[in-house]
């Protein structure tokens, strides 16, 4: 079977929006060998060399196996490519027994996202910072008071950038 296969790189991040070098795979095989490119297990490319012709997308990242195979057997080795990026945030609404409200600001990031900045009406109300991976941020408001109502917005960031503002409008409670 195929022996002492290799990938040019082992472990890859990279910035959103970066072009990456090819990759190469090779191995010792004899007779000669078929190289194959798998992601989750299917096939993105055939032969020894992948190119990325574009930049990468975040959707892009992942496990990249590299399949030698011939009739004497198959060799994989696996690179990983991570793709680094800014927050992406949502903001979700929703109402307690008691009648209050919670905004949580939900974010998808890689780094995880580690500050949230709120405001109401672009007035800042409220920051923190994490230093857990949880990606989310959570408010919550006294329905009873008249003067929560507003555009919420949430901005969440990490050490790539910050997230465009996620907003909601808060005009009124549901009817008890």
């Amino acid at each position: 079977p195929p022996e002492n296969i290799q990938i040019s790189a082992v472990r890859l991040e990279v910035m959103e929006g970066e072009i990456l070098d090819d990759l190469v795979c090779s191995a010792s095989a004899h007779p000669l060998a078929n190289y194959e490119w798998r992601i989750d297990g299917n096939l993105v490319a055939r032969g020894p060399v992948l190119s990325f012709n574009s930049s990468l997308s975040r959707a892009m990242g992942g496990n990249y196996t590299c399949v030698v195979m011939n009739r004497h057997g198959i060799a994989r080795a696996t690179v990983s490519i991570t793709v680094l990026h800014r927050p992406v945030c949502e903001m979700l609404k929703d109402y307690t027994d008691e009648g209050n409200v919670v905004l949580s600001c939900r974010s998808s990031a890689n780094p995880a996202a580690f500050n949230f900045s709120w405001f109401r009406n672009n007035d800042s109300i409220f920051s923190e910072t994490r230093e857990n991976n949880r990606q989310e941020s959570i408010i919550a408001l006294s329905g009873s008071n008249p003067n929560v109502y507003g555009k919420y917005s949430c901005i969440a960031a990490n050490d790539i950038g910050a997230s465009d503002p996620c907003s909601l409008d808060l005009t009124a409670l549901p009817c008890e």
